[in-house]
This record gives C-alpha cells, sequence and structure tokens, in this order.
C-alpha cells in the first residue's frame, strides 16, 4: 500500500472501513440470534448450552475473541435488533406479517428507528446520542451542571 498515492489510499483505507463495520453489523446480528436459541426455556439444547457455555455472551466471547464487557454489548444490542426487526434473524415470514397487521407500526419498540438505521450502516454501534459538534443546543449534562440564573456553559 506504501506504492498508492494519496487518493488510492484513502480509497483503500475507506474500503477497508466499510468492511469492518458491515462485518461488525453482522457479528451483532448473529450474536443475538445466537442468544435466542440460547434462552433459559431452551435448557441445554440452547445453542450457547450446547457448545459448552453457560451463557451467550460467552459464546459470542470465545468466537470472537472478544471481551465479556463488548460480548455482552454485541448480546443485548443484536437482541434488541431482532426485538424492533424480527426480519432480521432472516425469518420472511416476520417480513410479510407487517405488511398484513396494520397495529404492527404502534407496537414497535421506541429503538426501532435507530435499530434501522444501524443495520442500514447509517449509524454506528459505537455511535452516541448527541453530537456536540452537530447540536448548538446545550446538553442535558451541560444543564445539570448549571446553577439557576447563572450562564451555560459555552462549548
Amino acid at each position: 500500500m506504501s506504492v498508492l498515492g494519496a487518493d488510492k489510499l484513502v480509497d483503500a483505507v475507506t474500503a477497508a472501513s466499510d468492511l469492518m463495520r458491515a462485518a461488525e453489523r453482522i457479528s451483532i446480528v448473529g450474536a443475538g440470534i445466537a442468544a435466542a436459541r440460547s434462552t433459559r426455556d431452551a435448557g441445554q439444547d440452547g445453542l450457547a448450552q450446547e457448545r459448552g457455555h453457560r451463557t451467550s455472551a460467552g459464546l459470542v466471547q470465545d468466537i470472537a475473541g472478544i471481551s465479556r464487557t463488548e460480548a455482552q454489548r454485541r448480546v443485548r444490542l443484536g437482541l434488541s435488533l431482532l426485538e424492533a426487526d424480527p426480519s432480521a434473524a432472516g425469518n420472511g415470514d416476520a417480513a410479510e406479517s407487517e405488511f398484513g397487521d396494520e397495529g404492527r407500526a404502534a407496537r414497535r419498540p421506541w429503538h426501532a428507528v435507530l435499530s434501522e438505521a444501524m443495520l442500514q450502516g447509517l449509524i454506528s454501534p459505537h455511535s452516541r446520542t448527541r453530537s456536540s459538534a452537530v447540536s448548538d443546543t446545550p446538553s442535558t449534562t451541560d444543564r445539570m451542571h448549571t446553577r439557576p440564573g447563572s450562564q451555560q456553559p459555552s462549548s
């Protein structure tokens, strides 16, 4: 890569970064599906348990070689993605029932829009809920640390 010109190098790094983000989304959805298949109801027949793990996070940690905390984060995020969009698990029937049930939109979880944006690659699983670079309004944290009647901290 050292022989690449500046534009080609930036293109290569951009493509590699895009690939890594796509792979992370696949890993997160897979962690959610693994967790759904490893419930207590499944007992020893659960996916994680069949493979010698007590929890789905333990399975994900072992497969991915990541920390326990990161594995738990992926499992939680994966489960929330499946809750928001059951068709993300590859179940075509779930997608079809969405059009047949007019009340479905009202029952969607609060995070459904965020889940869809993450699956489409519009936001990262590491995205923050507020960016000071995007918003000129003070954050809740800024308001909490300012006494009434005093000036807001400058950004």
